[in-house]
């Protein structure tokens, strides 16, 4: 008796360490048969490749021509034409921000499509605010053009995209239940370093009084300065948001000088793709408005 027990135990061992090596070669041979011939794709701006990461996995090849920097100030070179040789399709944000990729995607015959669909934009008289990816709903849509995108041109793993894409927007989705915080704010009126945070700012329902920088990035004239001080005062406003990397000396003597707390969020525009994950990114974000406006 008690050798047939041990017997079958050693069949079931057996059968149990066949079935995990079946598993874990099929998982392998798997990654391996979706990474081969990856679809290649250029973007301009850290926050679209976050999400192409997120949604295209193996399947992708990202090429960011803003090589770690803004989309603003890029200088294509002779090497980045050979880059994107083969590329499926540019992917951009557009309203000035990374509009010089139009004519690199027009010499090379190379697809482009801007990520503004069913966007919510932030306009002020002629001036349409590029930063529109700042947001939870607005990435939401971002991904969902970017997911109908891969299944067009990469059909074949439209299923592959599909699940990624739903485990995207859950994340997404389980993020915009924190935003409900923000309503226990007593103090909601800030200022910002410049019209970058507008989206987010304005999706946590609180109220920017002014910026420390003009729409177009100048500093502000000796009048208009003086305003901005006589705002601060007049409505007890405590707090300065501003993009990492664009808090400058006179930002921090501001605040010192007037008593504010410098909030400092991710702008989205670069990413370390490799290391950075743009869910974990935005909840930051919103951690550390939160955690400092209390």
């Amino acid at each position: 008796m008690f050798k047939k027990l041990l017997s079958n135990a050693i069949l079931l061992l057996i059968f149990l360490c066949l079935a995990i090596f079946g598993f874990y070669y099929y998982n392998k041979t798997q990654k391996e048969k979706i990474s081969q011939n990856k679809i290649k794709i250029v973007i301009t701006v850290g926050a679209i490749g976050g999400i192409l990461k997120e949604i295209g996995e193996e399947r992708v090849e990202i090429i960011n021509l803003a090589k770690g920097g803004h989309a603003h100030e890029v200088h294509i070179l002779p090497s980045d034409i050979k880059t994107i040789k083969d590329t499926k399709i540019i992917f951009k944000i557009g309203y000035k921000l990374d509009d010089w990729i139009d004519e690199l995607a027009k010499e090379n015959n190379i697809p482009i499509k801007q990520l503004d669909k069913n966007v919510e934009l932030i306009k002020n008289k002629n001036f349409v605010n590029p930063h529109y990816w700042l947001s939870l709903k607005n990435l939401k849509n971002i991904a969902k053009d970017i997911y109908i995108t891969l299944v067009d041109i990469d059909p074949d793993y439209s299923e592959y995209y599909f699940k990624n894409y739903k485990k995207l927007i859950n994340e997404l989705t389980k993020l915009e239940k924190y935003e409900e915080n923000f309503k226990y704010i007593k103090n909601k009126k800030i200022i910002a370093t410049h019209p970058g945070v507008d989206y987010l700012i304005k999706e946590l329902n609180l109220e920017i009084i002014g910026y420390l920088k003009t729409e177009e990035g100048k500093d502000l004239s000796v009048k208009e300065f003086y305003e901005l001080v006589n705002i601060v005062k007049k409505e007890n406003v405590k707090i300065i948001i501003g993009e990492k990397g664009f808090i400058t000396e006179s930002v921090k003597q501001f605040a010192k000088i007037y008593g504010l707390k410098i909030i400092q969020i991710d702008p989205l525009e670069v990413m370390d793709l490799e290391k950075e994950n743009i869910v974990e990114i935005m909840k930051d974000n919103l951690e550390i408005i939160y955690q400092n406006m209390l």
